[in-house]
């Protein structure tokens, strides 16, 4: 496998985990077997990775009552919460990827000492809830539509249909529906705040930009891809954390930020709002006298075919942000590390093709201390990508924020 820069935490305690004999009660082992499992036959994505500790938490909560459920009409089984949360897991991977040699050792040592009886009954449970879980997180939303653009004859349409295949129709984990948190949408162009939007995007995210520094370019490239999930697990490995409770704070982060993509992608096919590329280049068609076409104009990075508003990075930094703000708050003094680490084949290969430059984040660390401090990068960066404009950026922002207001409040709440 090459390296190339890709946006990771720098840390090795995952490895140095799963040599120990404790690496079962950690979810970040899990994570690694059911990755290579996927890696060598079906291939994970977010859903599948919220699958892997809703099924965990299930189980392990099932036995160990504290939180409310997520699932329902599970199998009783009596003591070893933790075991239970192992056995779920190991059967996700198994079920999920067909092959679970990468959680064999992970199994055995989570079983070790457990008697038959209690071992059948947590077998059946765990299960039970693997079962629910695959239903859960495989439900689709019949009532989602995509846009395909009105076809003319013999006209090209450089626009990839239908558009955001990205985002499956799935039905949210946890908000009431895909437009519970639709914003409210762009500004019109007809007003001075879209002028002011345009203005900014125009002058700082162009490809020949002479106002952009040199430092807002390493930006745009190092937040295209950030890894919040290297972050969580850092940030967990340094609490105090049992293994049920690991299952609960990556479940519910998962479940905020693949809830944010699906408000993401309805706003997107709602509102249809032109990106800065097409909006520079077609500015004769804003109603606006003092606008100029600039019809040679490029964006800094490729722009996504998809529609404008809302900006996906900022409701998915935001929601990511503001998940951990409520699950893992930042001591006084705390702070992690994001920077470069090695990038699969085919992450280089989209790195490539959104523009980044290897060379240029190669070695880039950012130190953060303070949530709200990252979510802001995030947002800034689009700008200089060239991407979106700030309307949407800040609009994104509030709608991830609410989206993990809503499901923090309203989802495996403490028991009282």
């Amino acid at each position: 496998m090459m390296k190339y820069a890709f946006v990771v935490l720098t840390t090795l305690w995952v490895h140095a985990a799963a040599q120990a004999e404790e690496a079962w009660q950690t979810t970040a082992a899990w994570r690694t077997a059911f990755a290579e499992a996927a890696a060598n036959g079906t291939q994970g994505n977010r859903r599948t990775e919220a699958g892997l500790h809703i099924a965990m938490f299930s189980a392990g909560n099932h036995v160990d009552p504290r939180y409310q459920p997520v699932l329902n009409g599970l199998r009783d089984a009596a003591g070893h919460p933790e075991v239970a949360a192992a056995m779920a897991a190991y059967t996700f991977i198994q079920e999920v990827t067909g092959d679970a040699a990468a959680a064999q050792s992970l199994f055995d040592k989570a079983t070790e000492g457990v008697s038959d009886r209690d071992l059948r009954r947590l077998d059946r449970l765990a299960s039970r809830a693997v079962k629910r879980t695959l239903e859960m997180i495989n439900e689709r939303d019949d009532t989602a539509t995509y846009w395909v653009p009105e076809p003319v004859p013999g006209r090209y349409d450089p626009v990839e249909v239908p558009v955001t295949m990205e985002h499956p129709p799935f039905v949210p984990f946890s908000i009431p529906s895909r437009d519970a948190f639709r914003p409210e949408g762009p500004t019109p162009i007809d007003s001075d705040a879209y002028a002011q939007d345009l203005a900014e995007v125009q002058r700082l995210g162009g490809q020949d930009s002479d106002d952009r520094t040199e430092a807002q370019e390493r930006e745009a490239f190092f937040w295209w891809l950030p890894d919040f999930y290297a972050v969580l697990e850092d940030l967990v490995s340094r609490r105090d954390i049992d293994l049920l409770d690991q299952a609960r704070i990556f479940m519910l982060f998962e479940m905020i930020v693949s809830d944010a993509d699906l408000v993401m992608a309805d706003s997107k096919n709602h509102f249809l709002f032109w990106r800065p590329v097409v909006a520079i280049r077609r500015a004769d068609l804003d109603g606006r006298p003092e606008t100029e076409p600039q019809p040679d104009w490029l964006p800094f990075m490729r722009t996504p075919p998809h529609p404008e508003y809302v900006c996906g990075h900022c409701i998915w930094g935001a929601s990511a942000a503001r998940a951990m703000e409520h699950l893992l708050p930042l001591n006084e003094a705390e702070s992690f590390v994001m920077s470069k680490g090695e990038a699969t084949e085919a992450q280089a290969a989209m790195l490539k093709f959104r523009g980044v430059r290897i060379k240029d984040i190669e070695g880039m660390e950012v130190v953060i201390t303070d949530y709200q401090v990252m979510r802001q990068r995030i947002s800034d960066a689009r700008i200089y990508a060239g991407a979106h404009f700030r309307t949407s950026n800040d609009h994104g922002d509030a709608a991830g924020t609410a989206v993990a207001d809503y499901v923090i409040a309203n989802t495996a709440q403490p028991l009282k």
